[in-house]
C-alpha cells in the first residue's frame, strides 16, 4: 500500500525541475537551444529494487532549434531524504563518491582497454550528469529506450542470462587485475569499502541474523548434529572473520585473485537487450565497488542469482566458465604476468568461506522467499529494517529446505571446521 512506501520513493524532490533537466539535456546534446516544455517525474524502479538509493524517471518533452515535441526520458539516482534507518545508514557511506568515480573514470578506461584489443564490449550505461552538492545525484540515459529490460523479462532462460552477466563481470575483473599488476594504482583507490566505518557486529541484519539462524537450527531435529558447529562459529568471532574480506587487501592478507569487485553483483543490477538474437548485458549500480578477493563477487552471484537446484548441480561449471573468460581476457588485453590457476581460485573460496556462510545465514532467508516478498504490497526492504519480519523468514519451509540441502555440502568442504 502506498502509505507503507517511504515518501522519497514516491514523490520527487522539489529540485527536480524543468530547469534541472533542461541543463542536463543541453550539456549532453551540446545544444543550448533545448527547452523543456513538459515534465513528469515518477518512481524509476520497482519498490525495494534499490535499497541503497532512490530512483526516479524523468519523462521529458522538449523543443530545440532542430526538434519540436521531442520526447526522451532520464533516470535519476539520489540519496534518501526521509528520516529513518535507510537515510541514517547511507549517510555514513561514500557510495555516491564511489559510483561517480566508477562511471566517470574507471568504466571508460576499462572499455578503452577492451576497444584497443578489438573488443567493443560496453560495461555500463552512460552517465550524463553527476554531483555531490547540493544533492548527491547521478543522471543516466534511460536504457529502456534502447530496448533494455530487467533480466526477469527473459523467461525460462535465466541460467544463460546469468552466465552472460557473469562473463561481463569476468572481463571487468581481468582488466582490473592487469591494471593493478601494471602499477597498483587501482587497488589503492578502491581499498576502502563504502561502509568502512560501520561495525558489522552492531548491524542488525548480520548480528541478529546469526542468532535467528542458530535459534532455527535448535528447533529442527534434522539440524541437531550441526547446531554445535554453528554455535562454535558464533563464539569464534564469526562476524569479524566473515566481513574481513572487505578489507583483506588493505590489511595485507593474501588472496590469489585480488580484483575490483562490483560488491553487489546480482541480476537485478544488470540490464539486458536482445539484439537480433544476441543477448547484450550492461552492469549497473557500482556503489560499493572495492578492491578485494574475486570470490566475493563470485560467491554473492552464486547465491543471489542462481537458484538452489542449479547451484547444487552446476556450481563448479559456473566457476570454471568464469575462470575461462577471466584468463582469456587477460590474454586478449596483453597481460604477460603470472596467470592464477583455477586451483588458486578454489583456494580463495576456502580462505574466505566465512563470507559464504554469512550469506547463507543472513541473506538467504530473503532470497529463498523472494517470490513471496514480490507478491506483497509491503516494501521488500523491510527485510533490512524490520527485525520481527526478518526473523519470520527463517521459519519458512523454503529456507529450511535450502539449509537442509546445503548443510552436508558445507560439512564435506570443510566450511564448518
Amino acid at each position: 500500500m502506498t502509505d507503507q512506501v517511504p515518501e522519497d520513493e514516491r514523490i520527487a524532490p522539489e529540485w527536480m525541475t524543468k530547469e534541472f533537466f533542461e541543463n542536463i539535456l543541453r550539456n549532453s546534446e551540446n545544444d543550448e537551444t533545448i527547452e523543456v516544455i513538459e515534465l513528469v517525474v515518477k518512481p524509476g524502479s520497482n519498490l525495494g529494487d534499490h535499497y541503497a538509493s532512490v530512483m526516479f524517471r524523468g519523462l521529458i518533452t522538449y523543443n530545440s532549434s532542430t526538434k519540436k515535441g521531442e520526447e526522451t526520458s532520464l533516470i535519476i539516482k539520489t540519496m534518501p531524504f526521509v528520516d529513518g534507518p535507510k537515510k541514517e545508514l547511507l549517510g555514513q557511506s561514500d557510495i555516491f563518491e564511489i559510483e561517480i568515480s566508477m562511471y566517470n573514470d574507471v568504466i571508460p578506461k576499462f572499455e578503452k582497454i577492451l576497444k584497443e584489443a578489438n573488443d567493443d564490449t560496453q560495461i555500463g550505461c552512460k552517465c550524463l550528469y553527476s554531483c555531490l552538492e547540493p544533492h548527491k545525484t547521478m543522471v543516466f540515459e534511460d536504457l529502456t529506450r534502447k530496448n533494455f529490460r530487467c533480466p526477469g523479462d527473459f523467461g525460462d532462460n535465466m541460467f544463460d542470462v546469468a552466465m552472460k552477466a557473469l562473463s561481463k563481470l569476468a572481463k571487468w575483473h581481468a582488466i582490473s587485475y592487469k591494471l593493478n599488476a601494471d602499477g597498483g594504482k587501482i587497488s589503492k583507490e578502491f581499498q576502502d569499502v563504502a561502509f568502512k566505518d560501520m561495525d558489522f557486529e552492531e548491524f542488525p541484519l548480520f548480528r541478529d541474523g546469526l542468532n535467528f539462524f542458530i535459534d532455527m537450527m535448535k528447533n529442527e531435529p534434522d539440524f541437531k548434529d550441526y547446531t554445535s558447529k554453528f554455535e562454535k562459529l558464533k563464539a569464534d568471532n564469526f562476524l569479524k572473520k566473515a566481513t574481513r574480506a572487505y578489507e583483506s587487501f588493505k590489511k595485507g592478507e593474501f588472496a590469489n585473485l585480488f580484483v575490483l569487485n562490483h560488491g553487489d553483483f546480482h541480476l537485478k543490477n544488470t540490464m539486458m537487450a536482445d539484439n537480433d538474437g544476441e543477448l547484450e548485458v550492461l552492469l549497473i549500480d557500482f556503489q560499493i565497488c572495492f578492491w578485494g578477493p574475486a570470490v566475493m563477487d563470485l560467491t554473492y552471484f552464486l547465491y543471489m542469482s542462481i537458484d538452489t537446484e542449479t547451484r547444487a548441480t552446476k556450481r563448479n561449471e559456473i566457476i570454471y566458465t568464469y575462470y575461462e573468460t577471466f584468463t582469456a581476457t587477460l590474454t586478449q588485453i596483453g597481460f604477460t604476468g603470472k596467470v592464477p590457476k583455477l586451483s588458486d581460485l578454489y583456494k580463495d573460496f576456502l580462505s574466505f568461506k566465512d563470507y559464504e556462510l554469512l550469506l547463507i545465514m543472513c541473506m538467504m532467508p530473503m532470497v529463498c522467499n523472494v517470490s513471496e516478498l514480490n507478491g506483497k504490497s509491503e516494501d521488500p526492504s523491510q527485510f533490512m529494517d524490520n527485525d520481527d519480519y526478518r526473523k519470520s523468514l527463517y521459519s519458512k519451509k523454503t529456507y529450511k529446505e535450502f539449509v537442509k540441502n546445503i548443510l552436508p555440502e558445507l560439512l564435506y568442504k570443510g566450511y564448518l571446521d
